[in-house]
């Protein structure tokens, strides 16, 4: 009994997944990576923070993925602003 309730508080601090990408990292839907992606827009102030038509669709369906595509965008961003 005591096997089955440490099992289940496992799984419950366990984020929802639908299982893992190739690349490893836990599977998300496209739309969820989509949204992360926005929020992190929103909190930088910038409205179009990655251009979702030049992604290929396959880094949106993985966490890693996103973090990849929200690192190099926000690189992108920091390297302008030196520049100007």
């Amino acid at each position: 009994m005591v096997d089955y309730f440490a099992l289940r508080l496992k799984l419950a601090n366990r984020p929802p997944t639908i299982g893992l990408h190739p690349d490893g990292s836990p599977a998300i839907k496209s739309l969820i990576g989509v949204w992360l992606i926005s929020q992190v827009g929103g909190l930088v102030g910038k409205k179009r923070l990655v251009n979702l038509s030049q992604v290929d669709r396959l880094l949106l369906r993985s966490l890693a993925g996103v973090a990849s595509l929200v690192r190099q965008a926000l690189t992108s961003q920091q390297k302008a602003k030196r520049a100007s």
